[in-house]
């Protein structure tokens, strides 16, 4: 882990109002549940390593600034990214309190930026303290084991047509009228584990082919045996 700092710059509590963990929770109700609480303050490179796959993960690393890829390593250098980062988010939370809590991934920053580190103790005394951290932090932690389930379910489809055809063929069993992607077009990416231009000029190729249309952010399916053929093939 990178050297920390024990003073907290005031605009950390204004980055992590806008953080999942504070969700309805205001920056002056964010320091006072702060006050007290083992936290610390870091600051990082682009390219540097803030921890290693395997590393004990005693206290929560709060992304405020910047972006971090998590990757796994092998032993020949090659490195697999599980996901992708950017502040302002919380990283590994459901890590911290498992049984052996070590980090299953290495943490590369791929931007400079800053984080704040909250002890396990100091954690569970902000869950004591207000309802609804606690309920954020669970939140989180079920998001983040959804996401992970879903990529590993995507790793079936070898084409990103295929992964577009089954995520909207999914998105059109729970939504009525229009679709809306509940992620980003980046956050997305991650899922099927491609680079967001490729998923985009796959996007537009769909629409040319009117097999989508799209309207803003809104997508309808519109030639769905073409979206079920691919999936099947």
């Amino acid at each position: 882990m990178l050297p920390i700092m024990a003073t907290i710059p005031e605009h950390t509590y204004q980055d992590l109002a806008a953080a999942p963990l504070f969700t309805g929770i205001g920056v002056k109700e964010i320091k006072e549940l702060c006050r007290g609480v083992e936290c610390s303050f870091m600051e990082f490179k682009a390219e540097t390593v803030l921890a290693w796959r395997g590393d004990p993960y005693e206290r929560l690393i709060l992304l405020t600034r910047g972006s971090l890829a998590a990757e796994i390593v092998d032993e020949n250098g090659v490195s697999l990214k599980v996901e992708n980062l950017n502040g302002p988010t919380p990283v590994a939370s459901g890590i911290l309190f498992a049984g052996e809590a070590l980090l299953p991934v290495q943490l590369r920053a791929e931007r400079d930026g800053e984080a704040l580190l909250i002890s396990r103790q100091g954690v569970l005394e902000i869950c004591r303290r207000d309802e609804r951290f606690l309920k954020n932090y669970l939140r989180d932690g079920g998001d983040k084991i959804k996401f992970l389930a879903d990529k590993i379910r995507f790793f079936r489809f070898n084409t990103i047509r295929e992964k577009i055809a089954a995520y909207f063929l999914e998105l059109a069993a729970r939504q009525q009228g229009p679709l809306q992607l509940p992620y980003s077009l980046e956050t997305i990416a991650d899922l099927f584990g491609v680079t967001r231009p490729a998923l985009s000029r796959c996007l537009s190729q769909l629409v040319d082919e009117e097999i989508l249309s799209r309207e803003g952010r809104d997508y309808q399916i519109m030639d769905r045996k073409a979206l079920e053929e691919l999936v099947h093939d």
